[in-house]
């Protein structure tokens, strides 16, 4: 057998021997497990099975949330990342006048190294989010953007507070996530990646403390020192808020074009 069947035959014989204790040990019956073969056929058939495992299963958080100790907790990517988003020198993620309905949001913070606490020297955060009514910018680059970290390791970007959305679900997976009781909304959340030359040590997503569903969401990424409050800004009329990010060594990643490194998962 080559390295690759090795690794499958591993992985599914732990799957069946849990599969098979499950069965025993809840009494499912003949009828049930027909019932749930018959759904599965259905799921394939609508092409939904990707999104029911890596997203309201949130099996995939259970590897993209694994980071170095004392570092910053990584996070999903998602599905909204763009590559080549515009540098931002100036900290403005959002083009054009903001929606009156908008709340403005400034979020400052600093890159520092685990190891030693020194700032990162070359950082660039690379950050993209939805807008106050959950909808991503997927024609342009409207709060996206990447922003210079500054020699002293201390970062500034005015953007607006985000609002969570819903996951698209339809078929099978809409009677699934209705049987188990699972919703399909995102809380309020901010997604962004640390850049080093070549190499992306860090891709994460921080929440808004008190937005909706912080203690059910549906994929299983909020932790808590990923959620972040905000306060009243004086100066803009909105909120503020200080995300403070610690890279630990040994995180590092070939940086990617795509769905982000090849380590920290590309769901929501």
């Amino acid at each position: 057998m080559t390295e690759q069947n090795d690794r499958v035959a591993e992985v599914a014989k732990r799957l069946l021997e849990d599969a098979r204790r499950a069965v025993v040990e809840l009494q499912i019956t003949e009828n049930e497990i027909h019932a749930a073969a018959v759904f599965l056929d259905r799921l394939g058939k609508a092409e939904e099975f990707s999104d029911l495992l890596d997203i309201f299963l949130a099996v995939t958080s259970v590897v993209a949330l694994k980071g170095s100790a004392g570092g910053t907790t990584p996070n999903l990517a998602g599905p909204y990342y763009k590559a080549g988003a515009p540098e931002r020198s100036d900290g403005r993620l959002y083009e054009g006048a903001l929606n009156e309905k908008e709340i403005p949001l400034t979020v400052r913070g600093t890159v520092s190294s685990v190891s030693d606490g020194e700032p990162v020297d070359g950082a660039v955060l690379d950050v993209w989010q939805a807008d106050g009514a959950g909808v991503y910018d997927s024609d342009g680059y409207h709060l996206r953007g990447q922003i210079p970290v500054a020699s002293d390791g201390s970062y500034v970007f005015h953007t607006v507070l985000p609002e969570g959305y819903e996951i698209p679900a339809k078929g099978p997976t809409t009677e699934l996530l209705e049987m188990m009781g699972q919703h399909n909304w995102r809380p309020a959340h901010i997604h962004l990646r640390v850049h080093v030359g070549d190499q992306t040590p860090l891709q994460t997503q921080f929440f808004i403390d008190g937005a909706d569903y912080l203690d059910s969401d549906p994929v299983d990424a909020v932790r808590s020192d990923l959620v972040v409050k905000t306060y009243d800004d004086a100066d803009t009329g909105g909120k503020r808020m200080t995300f403070d990010i610690r890279l630990a060594e040994g995180s590092a990643d070939e940086r990617t074009d795509h769905h982000g490194p090849k380590a920290l998962g590309a769901i929501s």
